[in-house]
């Protein structure tokens, strides 16, 4: 063997020595719960220059939520393996494996990264499962490695490329008024007590990108110029008087049954209905319990096993430990 290729092993070696002795020192697995949310109010300006739509949403955490497993193993270049996935996304093409690819790009990490999802929350609902799982696996890789942890706008930043809902899964607070693409963001109080039911058409699925571009197409569209402290007093109200609306509403079809879930919400006091994100779920919110499971019943009645119904909380003190 000659010079340079025993220099090259031994580079090799001493690398690998190198990275194990760092990662020996550190948790070799974590595990984070990554929520869902919903989107109490959302409306959508015209398209930007850049190909993006500026966003006026208050987000909210629901206690429904993800696992997401995460450990790490000494390696000479950056892998990441994603189980628990099938049948959601291709292989490597889900948002944990960006999120890992471009955290540790930044960080200057190199690491075999496994990750295991136990998924719950449905997939195509408006209900941020996969940003939720990103901000989990950069939540759980700034815990893993502390001592290359990203500093707050670069951990941001990460997650705004993953995806334009991340930034509010990596921030403090369960809810907050999120302006631009969602990146701009504004805590908000959640007031106590309030209850959720999701219900999750089994039938259908919808495309964020062609619900956007039905909304361009579509007339009258306007955004609310709400400041956070404002949409804060609205919030605080009683559910019923919310004056917040979810523009994709008007524009992702399936008419009928959407119009059902909004009359049996409608048909209820202290009740507040809507479609999340830009579908395909849509939710209720109310302090009473057995308002709630009233609409569930009359859901189920009239679509049987075309639809799912999930029952949650909305979040008042979660927040994501070792995130910032």
């Amino acid at each position: 063997m000659g010079k340079s290729s025993i220099l090259s092993v031994f580079c090799i070696d001493t690398f690998e020595k190198l990275c194990y002795s760092s990662l020996h020192m550190l948790p070799s697995s974590t595990t984070r719960e990554a929520y869902a949310k919903i989107n109490l109010h959302l409306a959508v300006c015209a398209k930007r220059e850049d190909g993006y739509h500026d966003l006026s949403t208050l987000f909210q955490l629901i206690s429904l939520h993800d696992t997401i497993d995460v450990a790490i193993r000494p390696s000479t270049g950056f892998s990441c393996a994603v189980e628990g996935l099938d049948g959601c996304c291709l292989r490597g093409e889900d948002s944990m494996s960006r999120a890992a690819r471009l955290w540790c790009g930044l960080a200057g990490v190199s690491a075999a990264v496994s990750i295991r999802c136990r998924k719950r929350i449905p997939v195509q609902a408006g209900l941020g499962g996969g940003s939720s799982d990103a901000a989990a696996v950069l939540c759980a890789l700034q815990s893993l490695f502390p001592d290359r942890a990203l500093d707050v706008d670069s951990l941001m930043d990460v997650g705004l490329a993953v995806g334009s809902d991340v930034p509010f899964f990596l921030f403090e607070r369960t809810a907050a008024w999120a302006r631009g693409r969602g990146e701009f963001l504004e805590p908000v109080e959640t007031p106590s007590g309030y209850h959720v039911l999701v219900l999750m058409p089994r039938t259908f699925g919808v495309s964020t990108a062609q619900a956007f571009a039905a909304l361009d197409s579509a007339p009258g569209r306007h955004s609310e110029s709400w400041t956070a402290s404002e949409v804060g007093k609205l919030f605080a109200e009683d559910c019923s008087s919310w004056p917040f609306y979810n523009d994709f509403a008007r524009v992702v079809g399936h008419d009928e049954l959407y119009a059902v879930l909004q009359a049996a919400c409608d048909g209820k006091r202290d009740v507040f209905g809507s479609l999340t994100g830009s579908g395909s779920a849509w939710y209720a919110v109310s302090r009473d319990e057995a308002a709630l499971d009233s609409i569930r019943s009359a859901a189920v009645a009239e679509f049987g096993d075309d639809i799912s119904a999930f029952r949650a909380k909305m979040l008042c003190d979660h927040r994501c430990d070792d995130t910032l």
